[in-house]
Parts: structure tokens; sequence; C-alpha cells
């Protein structure tokens, strides 16, 4: 532990993300916020309702400290929500530096980050962070059987991919119980039992996460404009009405219990798909938005019919108090989406025009 960390440690008010991490006892803490855990429906939620108590906290007594397992920046999305408040003046906050979980993975696996360029993921969501990615990874938040078995069909739901592809569970770094075992894809979900100290090394992926997708979108990108901007957004209108067209007569002749018309169903929507790849190209050239923004707009209708609620919990009034979380006991950090506008179309290209999101 830092003597910096040590010292603070030693007064003032402070709060533990969990307790259920060997460094907590070295804490002499007013409590956890485990149970947010336990009674919120998302970790979204229950890291906005963590970020929320302690503004109050340090609206309330002046200065609070917040003690995370690992570094604070890294995959700590508690502490960015609060780096978000002390930009927008609410708060004021200081980060304190410690020793992240990533220096006991690199020990234990004899690898050098930087040379091997790896990529950390977020186990939670693994489907888009990885995306495009063939390795090397490693995955952390991996804390639950569910969790390894979203990652698993992630990865083996791509067309071409190996079952029997190697996969490293590394479990408890840095204490007497320390293990590195190697598993593969299908048998990910069906060792031993995880929990919040275990991570996930992967060397390699022959293919892609969304590999698919991913292939659209460079596919798309490497086309050449043929026409004039306009005459482009024109013709682009024209096919997407009538794959439009197509995709509803299709599904009026699907049959979901034959699957008589799936063939038809899914060209129509493929041809639709590229389409709005196409749409989202020339948005893009133009300075607007990309087929990835517009996938955010889609993930929100899928997931909430809305965009996610990420301000109801944040204080409309300015806060500023002291506010210093601790460090040493912990991990790290994640951007969050902006809330998606309503979508606009424009073409042409204007100078000094800035990029908007959809």
């Amino acid at each position: 532990m830092p003597p910096l960390v040590r010292d603070r440690l030693g007064s003032g008010r402070w709060w533990l993300r969990t307790r259920r991490h060997p460094a907590a006892s070295e804490v002499s803490a007013l409590g956890s916020f485990d149970s947010f855990y336990d009674d919120s429906d998302t970790f979204e939620h229950t890291y906005e309702r963590i970020a929320a108590a302690l503004i109050a906290e340090a609206t309330e007594h002046g200065a609070v400290g917040y003690a995370v397992p690992g570094s604070a920046l890294v995959l700590e999305r508690t502490v960015e929500l609060l780096g978000e408040a002390a930009r927008r003046g609410e708060i004021d906050l200081e980060v304190l530096p410690a020793m992240s979980f990533l220096d006991l993975a690199w020990a234990a696996l004899g690898v050098d980050p930087v040379t091997a360029g790896v990529r950390l993921v977020d186990g939670h969501r693994f489907a888009t962070d990885a995306a495009g990615e063939r390795g090397p990874l490693l995955v952390a938040h991996t804390h639950a059987r569910a969790v390894l078995s979203d990652i698993k069909l992630a990865v083996l739901d791509q067309p071409t991919s190996d079952p029997d592809g190697e996969v490293h569970v590394l479990h408890h770094l840095g204490l007497d119980d320390q293990r590195v075992s190697v598993t593969t894809w299908a048998d990910l979900d069906r060792g031993d039992e995880p929990d919040h100290l275990t991570t996930l090394w992967v060397p390699h992926l022959n293919v892609p996460v969304a590999a698919s997708i991913q292939g659209l979108a460079e596919a798309v990108a490497g086309e050449q404009p043929h026409r004039p901007e306009v005459a482009e957004a024109s013709a682009l209108g024209a096919e997407l009405r009538a794959s439009a067209d197509a995709v509803s007569h299709s599904l009026a002749a699907f049959d979901l219990d034959s699957g008589d018309g799936a063939d038809r169903l899914c060209d129509a929507l493929g041809r639709e798909l590229g389409g709005v790849a196409r749409a989202a190209r020339l948005a893009e050239r133009a300075g607007w938005f990309s087929l990835a923004e517009i996938a955010d707009v889609a993930a929100a209708d899928v997931t909430a019919g809305k965009p996610a609620p990420q301000s109801a919990s944040r204080p409309t009034r300015p806060v500023p108090r002291s506010f210093w979380p601790g460090r040493n006991p912990w991990p790290a950090v994640v951007s969050p989406s902006p809330a998606p506008s309503p979508w606009r179309q424009h073409v042409g290209r204007r100078p000094g025009r800035r990029r908007r999101r959809c």
C-alpha cells in the first residue's frame, strides 16, 4: 500500500465499494455499498447509486473517502461517474494512486502488455467492447458463471469459431491459492465457480467477436463514392425504401413454426442492413454520425425503449466539496455513452460544420 494512501486511510470518513475483498479489512470504514449490488436491477444502476450516495455524503460532511479494490483508474465505473461530476463542478475530486490487479496478471502470465498489445475488456460488455478484436485480451469482471456463459456465446456465435480455442482462467491473483488454468471456449462456464477475483486471458481469437458486423463496416468503409453526395443520398433513399418494402413483404410471408420464407426474410434484412451501413458511411464522411452511433441508438431502443436513465440520480445543484477516493485495496475506468439525440439527416459538406451525434 503506498504511504500516501495509508496515511489518508488513518483518518476521515471512509466508505468501501465492497467488503468482499481480502484487502477490505485494512480499511477502517463506516460501511460498504454491497447492499446496492443486491437490490439494483443492473450494474450501471448500482454504480450510479453509489456515486450519488457519495456526493450526498460529501455534501453533508464536507469530505469523504471512497476505497476500491486495486487502482481507482482501472475498470472503476463509480470513479468515472465521480470524475464526470467533478468536471461539471459539482465536487472536488482527488484520486490516489495504487497498484491494480493488472500488475499481478502480467506477472502470472509472464506478459509485457505493451509489447504484446494487450486490450483490456470489461466482461460485462465483452460482446461490444471486444468487437473486431483478435487478441490478446485480458477480460476483467468475470465474477459469475452467467458472465462466463455470455462471453463464451459471444465467441462461439461467430461463423467458423473454434470451440476448442484456448482461454486461460486467472484465479485469486496474489493470494496463496493463486492459480492459472487453461480451458477451452466450450468448457469455459463448466469449470470451477468464478468469483470477484477471477479474470480471463485470451491469447488469440481465430475469429473476432462480431466478425460479420465488423466485416460489413470494413466493406462499406472501403467503398469509393461514385456520385456526388446529394445524388448518393437520393439513390440510398430509394434503395432503403425498396428494401423496407421487401422486409415488410417477407415478414408477412414468414412462418415462424415451419421456417418457410426464412431465407427470403434474411436476404431482405441483409439488403436493408447494407443500405443502413452505406447511409451511415455517407453521413460519417460528411461529419455527422457513424454506424457505431446508429448501433448505440438501436441498442438503447432494444434494451430499454429509451436512452439509459443515466441522469436520473445526478444532483442538479452544485456541490463544491472536498472529495478524495482512497485506494489500494483495489480496480478501474469505463466511459459512458452520451444519451443519443433525435436522428437528423444532413447531406452536403459545409465549411466549419461540427460533428453531431445521432
